[in-house]
């Protein structure tokens, strides 16, 4: 058990590192494919021991080897947390099902970095959920029934929600990208599930703007992404075993 722990919590850290490098390349409009790892700022190469999960940021003490600019925290956070969550998905589910929350959690966690950062969230980290979460529907032979309920249900309430919120204020706060998401949500959670991921994804969101308020001195009406607090509850609900 402790060994087989130890070897999912290095393969999170892996998933982690690749996303890190998935959303780092997103954001900034890398080739994702053909390119090396390079330091945002000076553009160097970033040697091979400099890549190892959660090692390399804390022998660099979370800086460029070359230039000493910052490293995104969202690198080390996002390898611990995945790390840790693919240990948990193991102790909490069945092995066959653990692959396909792994798969899941960690493109949500994609969403997550990419949305906070760029306010967009990428079709290429919305693929692997949906294809993922229409397997499940599949295996559970519930295909039909979330396709109908929870896919059309609530993803007509948020379109709903986004035409009569631009009505009024005018302005996009809600983005199409929020919109896809909750499509995909459809065929990974039941119509419930979803009324409480909007829930939880509202008062996190909530409590974050009263932190930046307070403590950061931001703007009240400064612009948030949405996405991110989806993509957290929905990570919840599943580490919560809300599915099934």
């Amino acid at each position: 058990m402790i060994t087989t722990n130890i070897f999912l919590f290095i393969l999170g850290t892996i998933a982690g590192s690749f996303i890190n490098m998935l959303s780092g390349r997103l954001i900034t409009s890398v080739p994702i494919l053909t390119a090396r790892s390079r330091c945002d700022n000076c553009q160097r190469l970033i040697r091979w021991q400099d890549l190892v999960p959660i090692f390399s940021y804390i022998r660099l003490k979370g800086r460029c080897r070359e230039c000493n600019s910052k490293i995104p925290i969202y690198n080390l956070l996002s390898e611990i947390f995945l790390g840790v969550v693919f240990v948990v998905l193991y102790l909490l589910y069945p092995a066959k099902l653990w692959i396909f929350l792994a798969i899941i959690v960690t493109f949500l966690v994609a969403i997550i970095i990419t949305d906070f950062y760029s306010y967009f969230i990428y079709d290429i980290t919305l693929w692997p959920i949906f294809i993922v979460a229409v397997i499940m529907s599949k295996l559970n032979n519930d295909l039909w029934f979330g396709l109908i309920t929870s896919v059309l249900l609530t993803g007509g309430i948020l379109i709903i929600a986004k035409i009569v919120n631009f009505s009024f204020e005018k302005e996009e706060s809600l983005g199409f990208g929020d919109v896809k998401l909750f499509f995909v949500f459809g065929w990974l959670f039941s119509l419930e599930e979803n009324m409480w991921l909007i829930l939880i994804a509202s008062f996190s969101g909530l409590i974050f703007i009263v932190v930046r308020y307070y403590w950061l001195k931001k703007s009240i009406r400064e612009k948030i992404a949405f996405g991110p607090f989806l993509a957290g509850a929905a990570i919840i609900l599943i580490l919560l075993q809300r599915i099934g």
